[in-house]
């Protein structure tokens, strides 16, 4: 990315911020629209664009404090790219259930990427998501909240999984994952969700993706937030966005 970076009707200058919504209208019976808020950091000089989401299961809330740690550290104006952050189920996030009670869909929006424009009301968020703000992403890691009595642990995808997925893809895939630095990662080798995850449908397109699902015994556990912050500080420091080093735990 370089330049002006035109994202979701916001024109954001190189070495600034912006915050903004996704508008989509005539989302509810009444006429009313639905907004989904996203950031967007671009840097200074050129570079890659990095996606990450929060929360598209609106009660895995787990990563918010992390992404909130890393936008606060982070200077737009020594960074190189751009950072997209996004809150992707406004809705289910409003009602911290795993998917709106407006569509109750099984497996909630992680079932319907990359959505449709004329399709069910979460599958017209995940559409606009898609189209105005992933389509900018050179990688994309969408965060969960796993069993809370668990360790993080990282979902990625074997190459020969996806069809359309070069090799490339996924050995970027595995490197992010392991980029992140959680104590468990974890292999998928088998089509998951119908291929209609948001990670399945970025390897389709060629971009790298992972799904880091974060345990902890609350939804704040401060081990857990550093781990994240440190987790996508790496891959920045890898795609060349900010400088530092990369620290990985001893044992993966």
């Amino acid at each position: 990315m370089s330049g002006v970076m035109r994202v979701g009707g916001c024109d954001v200058e190189p070495g600034t911020r912006v915050s903004g919504c996704l508008t989509i209208p005539n989302f509810f019976a009444d006429g009313q629209s639905v907004e989904i808020p996203f950031m967007v950091v671009n840097g200074k000089r050129p570079g890659p664009c990095l996606y990450v989401q929060v929360a598209q299961h609106g009660s895995e809330v787990q990563g918010l404090e992390a992404v909130r740690r890393l936008l606060d550290e982070i200077d737009e104006k020594g960074m190189a790219g751009a950072l997209i952050y996004c809150l992707p189920n406004p809705l289910a996030f409003r009602e911290s259930a795993r998917t709106t009670t407006f569509d109750p869909l099984p497996g909630g929006m992680n079932r319907i990427w990359p959505g449709s424009s004329d399709g069910s009301p979460t599958a017209r968020m995940a559409w606009a998501i898609w189209t105005e703000l992933v389509k900018h992403a050179d990688a994309v890691v969408d965060l969960h909240t796993g069993n809370r009595h668990c360790p993080v642990w990282v979902f990625y995808e074997a190459h020969g999984v996806s069809e359309k997925a070069s090799k490339e893809t996924s050995e970027r895939s595995e490197k992010i994952a392991r980029l992140f630095g959680a104590p468990l990662l974890y292999l998928e080798t088998e089509p998951y969700g119908g291929r209609k995850t948001l990670r399945a449908c970025c390897v389709d397109e060629g971009k790298p993706a992972i799904v880091p699902e974060l345990g902890g015994a609350s939804y704040f556990d401060e081990d857990i937030v550093r781990l994240v912050v440190r987790g996508l500080r790496n891959i920045m420091v890898d795609m060349g966005m900010v400088w530092g080093r990369v620290e990985l735990p001893k044992v993966q």
